[in-house]
């Protein structure tokens, strides 16, 4: 008698179907048609239609991995677990306050817990070194905050078998931008994050003035960048080292897309940084 075929073509497939998207409640996935089925039955039981068999009509698009719905779809979508069925999460503004900034730390732990990746642009935080009045003290800046979201990941992955995922943005115009680009350089630090720089109109615009210097962007809601980095010659290599991420990511995506299809001016992005724009 002929063996039935497997589905996987290879056994690393059947091993992330058996870890992370087979059920294995006590109606639990025997094997990957089980899973079809199960996403199927939920999808169908939605449906406000009687026109014709919805389940089966779902099952036909699955069946032979034609259609592969989201991760969170395919390991939540009819089993009995509290989890979302979305895989990623644009999360709110993050509030210029310690209040602000833990609620929304909290906001993102029981996003993850519920199987969500999430996103934040640390923009809205105040730079490293500028005056906190109301405590006399001063701040951070964003990239040490980011620090506290990349532990809580931490502590959230050591306790389910789904290692999490977030992304964080900055602003070109801030005036920590050069220690966001820099902060995965450092082996071990914020590995839970993907980091991407937002690239403003006004950021691809920057020129050579008639004397020789470079103008660049300033922004009224931040301390200006000459106060932040001291003299021009800085700012010049702030704007020559962000660019020069860009070009290697140019390259990557170039290589990538075959034979540069890609724009890589829209988006950039490398294993340490990515530029989107804004």
């Amino acid at each position: 008698m002929e063996m039935l075929r497997s589905p996987f073509e290879i056994e690393t497939s059947q091993l992330v179907w058996d870890s992370r998207y087979r059920y294995a409640g006590v109606a639990g996935d025997q094997c990957i048609g089980d899973s079809w089925r199960r996403v199927a039955r939920a999808l169908a039981g939605i449906e406000t239609s009687r026109d014709g068999d919805w389940e089966a009509r779902f099952f036909d698009l699955l069946d032979g991995f034609q259609f592969l719905p989201g991760g969170r779809i395919l390991a939540g979508a009819g089993t009995d677990l509290d989890v979302t069925l979305f895989n990623c999460f644009v999360m709110g503004p993050i509030a210029d306050s310690m209040e602000g900034i833990f609620d929304a730390l909290k906001e993102g732990a029981l996003t993850m817990q519920k199987g969500g990746g999430v996103g934040y642009d640390f923009s809205t935080l105040r730079p490293a070194g500028t005056p906190a009045m109301s405590v006399g003290s001063r701040a951070s800046g964003p990239v040490s905050f980011m620090r506290i979201w990349n532990g809580m990941c931490e502590t959230l992955l050591s306790s389910t078998s789904r290692r999490g995922a977030m992304m964080a943005t900055l602003r070109c115009d801030h005036p920590d931008i050069e220690e966001f680009i820099d902060a995965k350089r450092k082996p071990g630090e914020l590995t839970n994050f993907n980091l991407s720089v937002l690239v403003s109109d006004a950021c691809r615009r920057w020129q050579m003035t008639p004397a020789g210097h470079w103008s660049f962007p300033r922004r009224r809601s931040m301390m200006p960048i000459s106060r932040k980095l001291g003299h021009r010659s800085n700012a010049i290599g702030r704007l020559t080292r962000t660019w020069f991420r860009v070009w290697c990511c140019a390259r990557f995506l170039r290589a990538s897309c075959g034979g540069g299809s890609c724009r890589p001016t829209l988006i950039a992005q490398s294993q340490v940084c990515s530029l989107l724009t804004v």
